[in-house]
């Protein structure tokens, strides 16, 4: 039985400098959170608020191009779907 194959959830890999994964770590670490659950609530936040995430954007787009630079050595290396057939994703609450 071939089983359809789906997206399960996605692997980000996301590249920064230690001085800003310091910064990260302590906002999460304040939060109660690892870096990557402080990354995952901002998805769902982003999700959830999609005007606010706009807004942020119009203020990025007004900052002068010397912090636009600062603020872009954070960056998304890669974004990998990882597949599952059926029933695993009903195994494991999805689909």
């Amino acid at each position: 039985m071939d089983e359809e194959k789906r997206i399960a959830y996605y692997v980000y890999q996301i590249e920064m400098p230690p001085e800003y994964e310091a910064l990260f770590s302590s906002l999460a670490s304040k939060a109660g959170l690892t870096i990557e659950e402080l990354i995952v609530q901002y998805l769902h936040y982003a999700v959830a608020h999609p005007q606010e995430i706009l807004k942020w954007k119009n203020d990025y787009d007004a900052l002068p191009e010397s912090e636009k630079q600062e603020y872009s050595r954070i960056k998304v290396k890669q974004i990998a779907p990882v597949y599952c057939d059926d029933r695993w994703l009903k195994q494991h609450g999805g689909a």
